[in-house]
């Protein structure tokens, strides 16, 4: 006899199941139940992976995909030794009416998205953000490691629930080394 809990709303519920029978000493058993009602929540801050050759910039997207209103986040990003933060951080309509800023802390990216009036993310799922690194290493993979993430709900709880890490690959640079010099001599 298959029983099935579907909850209504994130509380504790207690109930008896009654099962009539044709045993003469038990005709009716009283089964005492019990449960919980959980709300499914997902908030993920995904990390892209990226290709760039040696020496060379890329920006690398940041997306949040959302069960929950979240209204700002923070995330550090452990960049590689010869991986540099380029100063450049560019945000996607998701982002609205909210402030952006990176700063370095000896090897580790940090990023801060904030609103003053607490507005919300727009969607639930997608990119919000990018930011540009510069890669002055030899070709090879590289993990961007994600941690402390906050992903900031309504009431200034943290919503976060999972967050995946990003892989960067430097490839070997097909630049031969030569250059073109323009002169207005020659033009």
């Amino acid at each position: 006899l298959p029983v099935k809990f579907t909850p209504v709303a994130e509380m504790d519920y207690s109930g008896s199941l009654i099962i009539t029978t044709n045993d003469p000493d038990e005709p009716v058993l009283s089964i005492a139940l019990s449960g919980s009602g959980i709300q499914y929540h997902s908030n993920v801050l995904i990390l892209g992976n990226v290709e760039v050759e040696e020496g060379g910039h890329v920006l690398v997207p940041v997306s949040i995909e959302n069960t929950d209103v979240i209204t700002g986040f923070q995330f550090d990003v452990i960049l590689p030794q010869g991986v540099t933060f380029a100063d450049s951080l560019f945000t996607t309509p998701r982002i609205y009416n909210h402030v952006v800023e990176g700063s370095m802390i000896d090897n580790v990216l940090r990023v801060i998205c904030y609103s003053m009036d607490n507005t919300p993310l727009v969607y639930n799922t997608g990119m919000v953000m990018e930011f540009g690194i510069l890669a002055s290493v030899p070709a090879n993979y590289y993990s961007l490691e994600v941690s402390g993430v906050l992903l900031n709900g309504e009431d200034g709880s943290n919503e976060y629930t999972d967050h995946i890490d990003g892989v960067l690959t430097v490839l070997p640079s097909t630049s031969d080394g030569s250059s073109l010099l323009l002169s207005a001599d020659y033009l």
